[in-house]
């Protein structure tokens, strides 16, 4: 008898021993899936971080493709320095027509103060 108490008693250590060690492997398997989470809750935090900041660069994009839009091109640029070019012509031109009136105007006034001082002085002798 004493035999199958030695044997009951072994096998009743080996169970507890094996549920012990199922108990540390699932307590283990516990905090690695606990690890696993927190690790997936961190990447995922991290992701919608990364696609905040995705999403206000593709905004700051659009708004600047549209400033840009809005920008002259090369050709608008060169369309307005002929224009300037043109204009500056025309000034020129218009300055030597000013410039020929002034000097019409100032024979005319010279002309109107010889006359002037001639009807004001008498006429020229004839009086």
């Amino acid at each position: 008898m004493q035999s199958w108490l030695t044997t009951t008693q072994l096998i009743v250590g080996l169970i507890s021993a094996a549920g012990g060690f199922v108990f540390y492997l699932l307590r283990q398997r516990g905090a690695i899936s606990a690890e696993i989470e927190d690790s997936e809750a961190r990447v995922q935090a991290q992701v919608e971080a990364q696609a905040a900041r995705i999403h206000d660069l593709e905004r700051e994009l659009a708004t600047m493709a549209m400033e840009l839009r809005g920008l002259p091109t090369r050709d608008d640029l060169s369309a307005i320095q002929i224009g300037l070019v043109e204009l500056t012509g025309m000034v020129r031109l218009q300055g030597e027509r000013i410039e020929s009136t002034t000097q019409i105007m100032t024979r005319i006034e010279n002309m109107v103060g010889r006359h002037e001082s001639h009807l004001l002085g008498g006429g020229g002798g004839n009086s």
